[in-house]
Protein backbone atom coordinates (compact mmCIF):
# COMPACT_ATOMS: atom_id res chain seq x y z
CA UNK A 1 0.00 0.00 0.00
CA UNK A 2 1.38 3.46 -0.94
CA UNK A 3 1.56 5.94 1.72
CA UNK A 4 0.41 9.71 1.79
CA UNK A 5 4.31 10.52 2.46
CA UNK A 6 5.14 8.77 -0.32
CA UNK A 7 2.12 10.39 -3.05
CA UNK A 8 3.41 13.55 -1.61
CA UNK A 9 7.11 12.90 -1.72
CA UNK A 10 5.79 11.45 -5.66
CA UNK A 11 3.83 15.03 -6.66
CA UNK A 12 6.97 17.23 -5.50
CA UNK A 13 8.99 15.42 -7.72
CA UNK A 14 6.84 16.21 -11.48
CA UNK A 15 7.34 19.65 -11.68
CA UNK A 16 11.05 18.94 -11.13
CA UNK A 17 10.90 16.20 -13.84
CA UNK A 18 8.57 18.29 -16.07
CA UNK A 19 11.15 20.66 -16.16
CA UNK A 20 13.60 18.47 -16.65
CA UNK A 21 12.04 17.17 -20.15
CA UNK A 22 11.80 20.96 -21.23
CA UNK A 23 15.19 21.59 -20.30
CA UNK A 24 16.73 18.38 -22.53
CA UNK A 25 14.12 19.32 -25.42
CA UNK A 26 15.15 22.77 -25.44
CA UNK A 27 18.93 22.13 -25.39
CA UNK A 28 18.33 19.20 -27.90
CA UNK A 29 16.64 21.87 -29.96
CA UNK A 30 19.32 24.43 -30.04
CA UNK A 31 21.87 21.78 -30.73
CA UNK A 32 20.05 20.73 -33.67
CA UNK A 33 19.76 23.71 -35.00
CA UNK A 34 23.04 25.02 -34.57
CA UNK A 35 24.51 21.45 -36.44
CA UNK A 36 21.99 22.44 -38.95
CA UNK A 37 23.10 25.70 -39.53
CA UNK A 38 26.29 26.18 -41.86
CA UNK A 39 28.35 28.76 -39.59
CA UNK A 40 28.38 32.43 -41.18
CA UNK A 41 32.38 33.13 -42.33
CA UNK A 42 31.80 36.84 -40.67
CA UNK A 43 31.89 35.73 -37.18
CA UNK A 44 28.07 36.74 -36.92
CA UNK A 45 24.69 36.09 -39.35
CA UNK A 46 24.24 32.82 -38.97
CA UNK A 47 20.81 33.55 -37.41
CA UNK A 48 19.63 35.18 -40.76
CA UNK A 49 19.55 31.34 -41.89
CA UNK A 50 16.48 31.11 -39.91
CA UNK A 51 14.96 33.94 -41.79
CA UNK A 52 15.50 36.40 -39.02
CA UNK A 53 16.43 39.79 -39.86
CA UNK A 54 19.93 41.58 -39.09
CA UNK A 55 20.99 42.75 -35.81
CA UNK A 56 19.26 46.81 -35.78
CA UNK A 57 21.66 47.80 -33.14
CA UNK A 58 24.54 46.35 -35.92
CA UNK A 59 22.99 47.84 -38.20
CA UNK A 60 22.43 51.72 -37.28
CA UNK A 61 25.26 52.21 -35.35
CA UNK A 62 27.81 49.46 -36.35
CA UNK A 63 28.38 48.05 -32.96
CA UNK A 64 27.76 44.61 -32.17
CA UNK A 65 25.03 43.64 -29.86
CA UNK A 66 25.61 41.08 -26.79
CA UNK A 67 24.01 38.61 -29.07
CA UNK A 68 25.65 38.89 -32.40
CA UNK A 69 27.63 35.99 -33.25
CA UNK A 70 25.48 33.60 -30.70
CA UNK A 71 24.15 31.52 -33.19
CA UNK A 72 27.51 31.28 -34.97
CA UNK A 73 28.87 30.31 -31.54
CA UNK A 74 26.54 27.44 -31.58
CA UNK A 75 27.13 26.38 -34.61
CA UNK A 76 30.85 26.40 -34.52
CA UNK A 77 30.60 24.65 -30.86
CA UNK A 78 28.92 21.50 -32.35
CA UNK A 79 31.13 21.11 -34.97
CA UNK A 80 33.95 20.80 -32.64
CA UNK A 81 35.42 24.21 -33.65
CA UNK A 82 35.21 25.81 -30.41
CA UNK A 83 38.21 28.54 -30.67
CA UNK A 84 36.08 30.02 -33.86
CA UNK A 85 32.98 29.89 -31.39
CA UNK A 86 35.04 32.00 -28.83
CA UNK A 87 35.77 34.37 -31.45
CA UNK A 88 32.52 34.87 -32.85
CA UNK A 89 30.74 35.34 -29.18
CA UNK A 90 32.37 34.48 -25.96
CA UNK A 91 29.13 33.92 -24.31
CA UNK A 92 27.73 31.83 -26.56
CA UNK A 93 30.30 29.60 -26.69
CA UNK A 94 30.11 29.78 -22.68
CA UNK A 95 26.70 28.78 -23.06
CA UNK A 96 27.07 26.10 -25.24
CA UNK A 97 29.97 24.61 -22.97
CA UNK A 98 27.36 24.95 -20.24
CA UNK A 99 24.04 23.40 -21.90
CA UNK A 100 26.52 20.75 -23.54
CA UNK A 101 27.88 19.85 -19.73
CA UNK A 102 23.72 20.26 -18.29
CA UNK A 103 22.71 17.95 -21.24
CA UNK A 104 23.84 14.70 -20.02
CA UNK A 105 23.33 15.26 -16.04
CA UNK A 106 19.39 16.03 -17.08
CA UNK A 107 19.06 13.18 -18.98
CA UNK A 108 20.36 10.83 -16.37
CA UNK A 109 18.47 12.27 -13.53
CA UNK A 110 15.73 11.45 -15.83
CA UNK A 111 16.29 8.08 -15.98
CA UNK A 112 16.69 7.71 -12.11
CA UNK A 113 20.71 7.46 -12.43
CA UNK A 114 22.93 10.30 -11.12
CA UNK A 115 19.25 12.30 -9.60
CA UNK A 116 20.89 14.67 -7.14
CA UNK A 117 23.19 16.66 -9.95
CA UNK A 118 20.37 16.94 -11.97
CA UNK A 119 18.14 18.19 -8.87
CA UNK A 120 21.45 20.17 -7.59
CA UNK A 121 21.09 22.30 -11.46
CA UNK A 122 17.20 22.73 -11.68
CA UNK A 123 17.32 24.30 -7.93
CA UNK A 124 20.13 26.55 -9.02
CA UNK A 125 18.96 27.64 -12.29
CA UNK A 126 18.01 30.99 -11.70
CA UNK A 127 21.23 31.52 -10.43
CA UNK A 128 23.69 30.40 -13.30
CA UNK A 129 21.38 31.82 -15.93
CA UNK A 130 21.35 35.08 -13.86
CA UNK A 131 25.47 34.78 -13.53
CA UNK A 132 25.63 33.76 -17.41
CA UNK A 133 23.87 37.46 -18.61
CA UNK A 134 26.04 38.97 -16.19
CA UNK A 135 29.17 37.61 -17.66
CA UNK A 136 27.91 38.38 -21.18
CA UNK A 137 27.06 41.63 -20.18
CA UNK A 138 30.27 42.09 -18.59
CA UNK A 139 32.36 40.66 -21.56
CA UNK A 140 30.18 43.44 -23.98
CA UNK A 141 30.90 46.49 -21.74
CA UNK A 142 34.12 45.42 -21.66
CA UNK A 143 33.97 45.26 -25.62
CA UNK A 144 32.55 48.48 -26.13
CA UNK A 145 34.91 50.25 -23.63
CA UNK A 146 38.12 48.88 -25.39
CA UNK A 147 36.77 49.25 -29.17
CA UNK A 148 36.01 53.22 -27.79
CA UNK A 149 38.41 56.15 -28.55
CA UNK A 150 39.86 57.71 -24.94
Amino acid sequence: MTSEIEILQHQSELPGRRGRWLLVTVISAVFLTGWMLSPDDSGSGTHRQLGLPECLLLQATGVRCPTCGMTTAFSHFVRGHWLAALQANPAGALLALGLAICWPVLVLSLTGHCVAPGTWLMRRLPVLVMGWLALAGGYWLLSMLIRSEF
